[in-house]
């Protein structure tokens, strides 16, 4: 699955707002830790990630709360591979930059424009729909057949479908 795809299935993930602020930390030392691996930095000590990672958990619910989970995982993926910019360590400045990189990219806009569109378009019809628009279809053409007594529409409507 590419990064669009994954990101259209994280689009219809609750919002960091709608999750308890614990979760949301723990994500962050997760993420934090995964992406120092990652880029060849040594780990923070605990205190330092915890404290890190607090304030990036702080400035996600007070700039970001519409982000979920998956995309803050994208965006320090997208961000680790150098999509938003040059990085000089791994620190809260870097992750901002990430942050503000991401909410503007094209990726992110595309997949909302998907999810958007998905949300907007009509459920396929039915297999029963379909056979009763044809029931009906064919009862009307019949009903015309008797009041002109002419085959000429009914015909015609056969043609087409013959030659479709």
């Amino acid at each position: 699955m590419n990064t669009e795809e994954r990101l259209q299935l994280i689009l219809q993930e609750p919002a960091i707002n709608e999750l308890n602020a614990n979760v949301v930390s723990d994500k962050m030392v997760e993420l934090i830790t995964q992406c120092a691996m990652l880029m060849g930095f040594k780990v923070p000590e605990p205190r330092e990630l915890t404290l890190m990672a607090g304030k990036v958990t702080a400035d996600l619910y007070e700039s970001y709360p519409f982000l979920r989970l998956g995309e803050i995982s994208i965006c320090f993926e997208l961000g680790a591979k150098g999509q938003f910019g040059e990085y000089f360590g791994l620190n809260w400045r870097t992750i901002t930059k990430w942050l503000r990189g991401y909410q503007q990219c094209d990726l992110r806009y595309r997949a909302k424009l998907a999810v958007e569109a998905e949300k907007k378009a009509l459920p396929p019809v039915s297999e029963a729909y379909n056979l009763q628009a044809e029931n009906r279809f064919l009862q009307n053409s019949f009903r015309r057949y008797k009041e002109s007594g002419s085959m000429e529409r009914v015909m015609s409507v056969k043609v087409y479908q013959t030659l479709q």
